[in-house]
């Protein structure tokens, strides 16, 4: 009889790198969810063996208040005994990123992991990289270094009413520069210049690949080989996620299970377990302090 092969990409818990869940269940681009609700990403999250989500806000859905976010958080954690920790747009829309840091201080400074803090070019303008470097020295000494920096690289952005393309490794290489004593989180893997930025994950001890979105996304392009060389060589240094409500589990753990395949090709099946736990929740856990 024919047996069903078992895939570790299967079976392994899933620390979600990122999602974006809404009070109104609104999301502004495609969604393979229902909605992008909190109570369809935890229903979700306990069909496919996720353990936790980094839940990332995301102000041009809706207006969020940083306090009724962070509960709702903590209260679906307790409740479903899942770990889905608030990441903090820095939004700096009308220059008041400031203000926006001290009411994200003043909601999370008691949370026992690292605060996670999200650079996204549609809130701050990312070529007024002098900025950038001023709010990142006043979120390293207001939480006292004991966050996680994590910036979105996807290069088309949308700030006020100006549309443009950006080089994300441009960037990161400013970046990379800076003397920041806290892991520094590259969401999406900078798409298509991943295998540019797999050099930055490889050569500095702080800096993360996230390949929430780029996994699912460009599973059939050429970045196929880049993927793959990704989790063969820099295990230790990438996490994974979907970009909820832009991908759902099914398409994460599918997409996994084609780098899987590849891996297969070259190691036994022990190698490849370890990888894959690595880059699907350890990482992530170490990355938080938790």
């Amino acid at each position: 009889f024919y047996k069903e092969m078992i895939y570790l990409s299967d079976i392994i818990p899933i620390f979600d790198s990122l999602s974006h869940p809404t009070f109104s269940g609104m999301w502004e681009g495609k969604s393979r969810f229902r909605s992008s609700s909190f109570e369809d990403l935890v229903s979700e999250m306990l069909l496919n063996n996720i353990r936790g989500s980094i839940a990332s806000t995301y102000p041009i859905n809706e207006e969020i208040k940083i306090s009724e976010f962070e509960e709702k958080c903590i209260l679906l954690s307790e409740k479903y005994n899942l770990n889905i920790s608030p990441a903090w747009i820095i939004d700096d829309r009308n220059g008041n990123a400031l203000e926006n840091i001290n009411e994200i201080y003043r909601n999370s400074k008691n949370l026992k992991r690292r605060t996670i803090l999200k650079f996204n070019a549609n809130y701050i303008n990312f070529k007024d990289f002098q900025r950038i470097q001023m709010i990142i020295n006043k979120v390293l000494a207001k939480f006292n270094k004991n966050i996680v920096i994590y910036i979105c690289t996807y290069p088309f952005f949308k700030l006020n009413l100006e549309k443009e393309i950006y080089d994300p490794i441009f960037l990161i290489d400013k970046l990379s520069k800076l003397e920041i004593n806290c892991p520094i989180v590259l969401l999406h893997g900078c798409l298509n210049r991943l295998l540019d930025a797999t050099i930055y994950a490889q050569h500095f001890e702080n800096i993360y690949l996230d390949l929430s979105f780029t996994l699912c996304r460009f599973i059939n392009s050429s970045l196929i080989n880049d993927l793959s060389y990704a989790f063969e060589f820099l295990d230790q240094k990438i996490i994974i996620g979907t970009d909820h409500p832009e991908y759902n589990y099914l398409d994460l753990r599918n997409n996994l299970k084609i780098i899987e395949k590849t891996l297969a090709k070259k190691f036994d099946n022990k190698d490849i377990k370890k990888k894959f736990e690595n880059i699907m929740n350890k990482n992530l856990s170490a990355i938080l302090g938790s």
